[in-house]
């Protein structure tokens, strides 16, 4: 099997310019994983309530957010060592290459589409999943602290049934 060869690639330069690739999508594939399963966890955790888990859960996702943007330039360093433009989406990936990729890299590839797809889709839920959540937080505070339920702050007349004793004097020496 012949490997493509980008244009300008000197060739002993690209197997390591491959295999970069190759570790920097499996690094992605790593993340988007990790992420996907603190999505589900952080789902549990506000369906049970625990706020604490809500929280760690939302400073791991922003740490794990954090290492894939360095991922992504990894992949970007790698693409440029490729010649390939950075902005390539990975689905595009052969078109701009003179031939096969290697194994491990087209792996890795699929992979990590088919990954990043579900996470997208468990996004989407989580999506649902909060705004529904703080929808009932809010409408639980307005409840909680309206005045269209609390009494009157004021005195005033109402109508009332007429007392029979009324207007009689009892005694009438004065």
């Amino acid at each position: 099997m012949t490997l493509a060869t980008p244009t300008g690639l000197a060739p002993e330069a690209r197997p390591a310019a491959f295999d970069r690739l190759t570790e920097g999508l499996e690094r992605e594939l790593a993340l988007v994983t990790e992420l996907r399963e603190l999505l589900a966890s952080q789902r549990a955790a506000i369906a049970t309530g625990d706020t604490e888990a809500v929280q760690q859960s939302c400073d791991r996702i922003a740490q794990v957010l954090q290492s894939m943007e360095s991922a992504r330039r990894v992949r970007t360093s790698a693409l440029e060592a490729l010649h390939v433009p950075a902005d390539t989406p990975l689905s595009s990936l052969p078109e701009h290459l003179d031939g096969p990729m290697p194994a491990a890299l087209e792996a890795a590839r699929v992979a990590l589409r088919a990954v990043a797809e579900q996470t997208a889709a468990d996004a989407a839920v989580h999506h649902v999943v909060l705004r529904r959540t703080v929808e009932s937080g809010e409408a639980y505070l307005q409840a909680l602290f309206s005045s269209a339920n609390d009494p009157e702050p004021v005195y005033r007349t109402t109508e009332r049934a007429p007392d029979p004793s009324a207007g009689f004097v009892l005694d009438r020496r004065a």
